[in-house]
């Protein structure tokens, strides 16, 4: 029964209101209640499993700078702060290269994300078919009518990688423990074991591909070159050991001497006319192009004449050098063998001491430069979380009870004001004006 906005409730009307709605209470109240339990009792859980590493800066003071590493060259100079340096880390743990490497050696899928180990698998198993169906539909439909292209198998298998990173990327979570150099790195699942495992994983991964990193480029790149010609010297040494031993001529008379020297000077005036041939046929070849102006007909012809003589040179020359090869043949292969070789051992031999210092040097930069950074090391490995951190059952179930509870309170005053009714002598005295002389009670079944 609606009433004016100057009557007034007492506890009596109050509970009068809540006697006669009785039941709509109790059903409301159910009607909440019961669906939100169970609800709340098939919700699949939610397993948290937390690794720390400690960020440790080696450096004293608070912040140090990057300073150049070449002398007599300008650098940059950038102050680096504690925070800034810890959420540097709290990115990188989260790179796209650590979590696909995890991914691999743990060969994480979709079926092991989304595994639990009590009867709430099947309420998952049911919602994941109920998507699944629903995306099904959704892109055979669009397929059918030509709104889109079918993927190739290729296509399919990338789309399936870059979900199943982005999945695992989500439940990744890296944050800094306050006022202090800890990165809380956690990983949630509906697995326990698995959150447990892919939080270690990503705490092993990062600090070897930190360690990795902080190597020096320079001093690898010298490490493997110093070590590539040490091989090929003491390879070069062996070598002309072996020709001495099994040769007698050891000394270079003056005939080699002199057959020697002249086959450089020729092989150098070959190399200076093989050049000059070069230049002649790269400068007709320009001039052709303008091979009907007069003026330039005469220098084509003279540029021609100094390429034929150009070329008869060379071939002077190597029949010179030919000539000469032939007569240091004919004196012995042994001494020119052992020249050769010993030239060769002096490259290697000077190359090999470059290396050794420029390996040497890069190593003291990169000592220099490391003095300064921070160190990165395990303080805890993840455990077996034993509880979920979701649902949490009591928190769920106290708000479905007090919201049943205020639900259930609200609904007989909402069907109070809606109704239409006289219920009471009151009611017919207020809307009638007559006064009521008796009231016979409802009668109950007997």
């Amino acid at each position: 029964m609606v009433l004016s906005e100057n009557d007034s409730f007492t506890l009596q009307d109050i509970i009068d209101i809540l006697v006669r709605w009785r039941k709509l209470a109790i059903v409301t109240f159910l009607t909440i209640l019961l669906p939100a339990a169970l609800v709340i009792f098939l919700m699949p859980p939610l397993f948290q499993a937390s690794a720390l590493i400690m960020v440790n800066r080696q450096s004293n003071a608070a912040d140090y700078s990057v300073s150049p590493q070449i002398s007599g060259q300008p650098g940059t100079f950038r102050s680096l702060d504690r925070q800034e340096e810890i959420n540097a880390h709290v990115d990188s743990i989260m790179a796209r290269s650590v979590l696909e490497e995890v991914i691999s050696k743990l060969d994480i899928t979709k079926e092991r994300l989304d595994h639990i180990r009590d009867f709430r698998k099947y309420v998952r198993a049911l919602i994941n078919f109920i998507l699944d169906t629903a995306s099904y539909v959704y892109d055979e439909t669009k397929y059918f009518l030509g709104l889109s292209s079918r993927p190739t198998e290729e296509e399919i298998k990338f789309l399936e990688h870059e979900r199943l990173v982005d999945n695992v990327k989500d439940r990744v979570q890296a944050e800094p423990e306050s006022d202090s150099s800890i990165i809380a790195i956690t990983f949630k699942s509906s697995d326990a074991f698995l959150a447990r495992d892919v939080a270690n994983a990503i705490v092993d991964e990062y600090l070897n591909h930190y360690a990795k990193s902080r190597d020096t480029r320079a001093r690898t790149f010298f490490s493997e070159e110093s070590g590539a010609l040490e091989k090929q010297l003491a390879e070069a040494e062996f070598r002309l050991s072996e020709v001495r031993r099994t040769s007698s001529a050891y000394a270079v008379d003056q005939q080699r001497t002199l057959l020697l020297n002249q086959l450089s000077n020729t092989r150098e005036r070959l190399g200076q006319a093989e050049s000059q041939s070069a230049q002649l046929r790269a400068r007709i070849a320009v001039l052709r192009q303008f091979a009907n102006e007069p003026k330039f007909r005469d220098e084509i012809e003279n540029t021609r004449i100094n390429l034929a003589i150009a070329d008869a040179e060379i071939t002077a020359l190597n029949k010179i050098a030919a000539k000469i090869e032939l007569q240091l043949a004919g004196l012995g292969d042994a001494e020119l063998k052992i020249r050769q070789i010993e030239r060769e051992v002096k490259t290697l031999e000077n190359a090999y001491l470059l290396s050794v210092k420029n390996r040497e040097q890069a190593q003291v930069i990169e000592e220099r430069a490391q003095a300064s950074l921070a160190d990165v090391r395990l303080v805890d490995v993840a455990s077996l979380p034993l509880k979920p951190i979701r649902p949490k059952k009591l928190l769920y179930l106290g708000i479905a009870l007090a919201v049943s509870i205020v639900l259930a309170i609200a609904a007989p005053f909402f069907a109070h004001f809606n109704d239409t009714t006289l219920y009471t002598e009151k009611d017919v005295k207020y809307f009638l004006g007559i006064d009521v002389v008796a009231s016979f009670p409802k009668l109950k079944n007997s």
